[in-house]
């Protein structure tokens, strides 16, 4: 079908484009920092260890779950803080933004608008797809 192949084209184009390139780039700094990757690997085992914990019932120890709690959001801070975090977020938000714009495009124009003239609507989206009507 021709419309798969404009699409794989387009799939193609995107990770041509500056926007992909740049989220790879930081994924991969990400990779190469020994502490970043570090600060990972402690997060995740304090987030089983949480996890571990809440299985219990109701043998958990809250203490220990308020201690584990409170270092994983420190970490977490110090995680987003760091340079290459920060440049892989706003990388990641720069594509995400374009891939949106795109998703409103293709369902803008199979709902009959004219694909030369949609401009992106702004969405307000809390966060949880749960109870969402999809992306505006």
């Amino acid at each position: 079908m021709e419309i798969i192949r404009m699409a794989r084209d387009l799939a193609k184009a995107i990770q041509q484009d500056e926007r992909y390139q740049r989220l790879i780039k930081a994924g991969a700094a990400n990779d190469k920092n020994e502490k970043l990757q570090s600060m990972i690997e402690e997060f995740n085992s304090l987030r089983q260890e949480i996890n571990n914990e809440l299985m219990k019932g109701s043998g958990k120890d809250q203490e220990k779950l308020a201690s584990c709690d409170q270092k994983l959001k420190s970490l977490y801070g110090e995680i987003m803080e760091t340079p290459e975090m920060a440049e892989y977020n706003a990388a990641k938000g720069e594509l995400e933004t374009l891939l949106n714009f795109i998703g409103q495009l293709m369902s803008a124009a199979a709902n009959g608008e004219d694909p030369e003239t949609f401009e992106v609507r702004e969405s307000s989206c809390g966060g949880s797809c749960s109870s969402c009507g999809g992306c505006q």
